[in-house]
């Protein structure tokens, strides 16, 4: 959950989404993840497959079963700033 994050993002509350701690090297999320310029410590995943979530059981029903899957993901710090994957 996100509500990890809350005590090292500014005042705001709690960002939507999934938080993306860690990817499996070599896999192509962390090709894509490592191509992306100043990333932040964290990415939040907003988006999957053009379906919003904001829990993990609703990023793993979003991605069931699908071999690749598009991710529209936000800094925490930052929402408006996202890169779709």
């Amino acid at each position: 959950y996100t509500s990890v994050l809350l005590p090292q993002l500014p005042v705001g509350g709690v960002p939507p989404g999934v938080l993306v701690r860690e990817t499996v090297p070599g896999s192509p999320a962390a090709a894509a993840l490592a191509a992306v310029p100043n990333p932040p410590a964290h990415w939040v995943v907003v988006r999957a497959d053009g379906r919003a979530v904001s829990t993990p059981a609703e990023f793993h029903a979003a991605c069931a079963r699908r071999p690749a899957v598009r991710l529209t993901l936000a800094d925490p710090a930052d929402l408006t700033r996202r890169h779709d994957l």
